[in-house]
């Protein structure tokens, strides 16, 4: 899972085309920390609900820290049955890119857990409750869900949607396409980014939050579709024009989910 430096507005934390260092260090430093069967979670959420998220395990007598990823701790709730890990072979113990459906079996999305390894070993047909964000790669916005349609064109090269996407409805594309046994396993193979999601939807609410740093901002707009509702989180710098209650949306983006709720939340006092 990236660090998420354009939805967040962090690009003040990028020197040199490195972090920042001693403001990660010190981000970990302010951390909560969080059991995960032997291994450990280091959380700092700030006032925004930004959350940084270390992943770390023990060496001996020191911690070693096997990477970061950012969340957004927003109220969308949603209860699904993993199915599938869509993890790759480089994933480290404590992540976990999951392929998911919800209870009525009629919609598949793929997120990527957070705090992954609180959980424990599933059993099949396990609901499993987590809070979600997205975070678009590419986002537009359209008066109508009419506009988009009138926009779409499979003729056209240049569009960045390769299909009319279903209201409200989560497309995995990428992952349908790893994942089809009548596609040539060589197309199989090279089908990259199966964990980017297509979705399109009407805005309920947007939110303007303060970023990390005085003076910058991000946005949230909330959506629905057939898992639940769903924020996503995107800069102004990511966005042609604001985006208002009652557009329409269109974007690809990556599913955050985390999973530490209820009796998982496992917080080390």
């Amino acid at each position: 899972m990236p660090i998420f430096i354009r939805n967040f507005a962090l690009e003040h934390l990028v020197q040199d085309d490195q972090l920042d260092s001693q403001t990660m260090l010190d981000l970990y430093n302010d951390a909560r920390w969080r059991h995960a069967h032997g291994a450990m979670y280091m959380v700092k959420e700030l006032d925004n609900h930004l959350q940084f998220i270390f992943r770390a395990i023990r060496e001996g007598d020191e911690v070693k820290i096997l990477g970061t990823d950012t969340h957004y701790k927003g109220e969308c709730i949603w209860n699904t049955v993993p199915f599938f890990n869509a993890s790759s072979e480089d994933t480290d113990v404590l992540s976990a890119i999951v392929a998911l459906t919800n209870k009525d079996q009629d919609a598949v999305c793929v997120a990527h857990m957070m705090n992954a390894a609180v959980l424990p070993e599933l059993e099949q047909g396990t609901t499993v409750e987590m809070q979600v964000a997205a975070f678009p790669l590419l986002i537009e916005s359209y008066k109508t869900r009419a506009k988009f349609e009138e926009s779409f064109s499979k003729e056209d090269v240049e569009s960045p949607w390769p299909v009319l996407i279903t209201d409200q409805r989560i497309l995995p594309l990428n992952f349908m396409l790893a994942n089809d046994p009548e596609i040539p396993e060589e197309q199989r193979i090279e089908t990259k980014s199966t964990d980017v999601m297509l979705l399109a939807s009407s805005v309920l609410d947007v939110k303007r939050v303060e970023g990390m740093k005085e003076g910058t901002h991000f946005n949230v707009a909330t959506v629905k579709c057939e898992f639940g509702h769903l924020d996503l989180v995107y800069s102004d710098s990511m966005v042609s024009e604001p985006i208002v209650k009652g557009s329409y949306i269109v974007c690809s983006a990556i599913i955050s989910a985390d999973v530490a709720l209820g009796e998982y939340t496992n917080w080390v006092e």
